[in-house]
């Protein structure tokens, strides 16, 4: 049942080979060569939460890594700072960090240089970490001004007929805050993400004369579900990333596909999307397969399998969820193996945790749905219900109701 937690990590999964790669569903070397070959290109992988995005940009990195000649940085945005106060500057202080750690790692394993030989990394880059250290945390201090203080101007003061700042021989101390951008707030000023830039470049030119090729890889952007929020981060972190001429990689919110979030999609080269997988497994084995890969069949016979992966309608993450909870109600009775009636107790809590928190408003529209196949993406509520994954979208453009929801849905709700 260890196999089985929802709550494990991607890399975890990676590496106890528990990960299935199906060619319908795998696109991580897709976008790992794009990437490889096409330096300051810049790609987002779209989908719906549990779908497995992080396990296919994690993969990504793994095979970059195994090039020989990249050197992939994986950075779990949502692990740096509250994703519900990001702001512009968070990604250029995050791969900023990411970079200057990866620099020591490099250094040190390639060591001092032969007599004669270019040092390693440039003389400045300890200049330049100290420069992406204070704009990701923030810095206060105390500036020396030369000349009278304004504070302590009279009303009637005229500071034209002073001498020039140089000539003062008294002064005065003004705090000076320079704000943080992985600590709320980020302000989105232009002239900071600029002044970020340049020591940014410092680091990555270091990494280049190492002779590895730095690719960037951002995870947990897809958490940003209000394209308000990815819209300055894209704009401004992103477009300031591609003059570095660095490749980036990027997980991004399913709202993109809809209303204003299509703007944004086109400042990117390529847009990835990564469905629900099939849950009719005579249709695709894929889900069956992901099962089998985790040690399921030990306990699972065909019928459970089968209600599994119909109940989970394709979302990885419900898929190992139910897995786990039907284990525990078969753990509770003292059953070995996991019964039709445990698997469907576990549905029924799914399901039970997506009707939480509906509106009547929410309840019409999913009724609308079931009833009439009507549902617009381009509605709030609808795009709401479709983020939240209790309507899931198959293509090309087709709708349907969680199966765990449905039966939870009455005309009487």
């Amino acid at each position: 049942m260890k196999r089985f937690n929802p709550a494990a990590s991607a890399s975890s999964a990676i590496a106890e080979g528990l990960i299935v790669e199906a060619p319908s569903r795998s696109l991580y070397k897709r976008i790992a060569i794009r990437a490889d070959l096409e330096p300051g290109s810049q790609q987002l992988l779209v989908g719906g939460i549990g779908s497995g995005k992080t396990t296919e940009l994690m993969l990504a990195a793994v095979w970059l890594a195994k090039q020989g000649k990249s050197s992939p940085l994986f950075i779990d945005v949502s692990q740096q700072t509250d994703l519900s106060k990001l702001n512009s500057g968070a990604l250029l202080a995050s791969l900023g960090l990411a970079t200057s750690a990866r620099l020591k790692v490099l250094a040190s394993k390639f060591g001092q240089p032969p007599p004669g030989a270019p040092p390693p990394i440039h003389a400045d880059v300890k200049g330049a970490q100290e420069k992406i250290k204070e704009f990701a945390y923030g810095k206060t201090y105390q500036e020396w001004i030369p000349g009278p203080d304004p504070d302590e101007w009279d009303d009637d003061y005229d500071p034209g007929d002073d001498l020039e700042p140089e000539d003062y021989t008294d002064g005065y101390y003004r705090t000076v805050k320079i704000p943080a951008r992985l600590s709320p707030p980020f302000p989105p000023l232009d002239r900071d993400i600029r002044a970020a830039l340049e020591p940014l470049r410092v680091l990555i030119d270091a990494i280049r004369d190492l002779k590895v090729d730095p690719i960037v890889i951002f995870d947990g952007l897809d958490r940003l579900m209000d394209v308000h929020k990815f819209g300055p981060v894209a704009i401004q972190d992103l477009r300031g990333i591609r003059k570095l001429g660095i490749p980036v990689v990027a997980s991004a919110p399913l709202s993109l596909f809809y209303g204003e979030g299509r703007q944004i999609l086109d400042l990117f080269d390529k847009t990835h999307y990564l469905p629900p997988a099939l849950a009719d497994t005579a249709q695709d084995p894929f889900l069956m397969n992901v099962i089998e890969r985790r040690g399921g069949s030990e306990f699972l016979g065909p019928d459970e399998t089968k209600e599994l992966c119909l109940g989970s309608g394709g979302v990885l993450r419900d898929l190992i969820a139910l897995a786990r909870n039907a284990g525990e109600e078969a753990y509770i009775e003292g059953s070995e193996n996991i019964g039709l009636e445990h698997m469907r107790k576990a549905v029924l809590q799914l399901g039970q945790s997506y009707f939480l928190g509906l509106g009547h408003p929410q309840i019409s529209a999913l009724l609308k749905l079931r009833n009439e196949g009507a549902f617009s993406s381009a509605d709030a509520a609808h795009l709401d219900l479709l983020l939240s994954r209790r309507v899931l979208e198959r293509p090309p453009d087709r709708y349907e109701l969680h199966p765990a929801l449905a039966p939870l849905l009455t005309d009487g709700n």
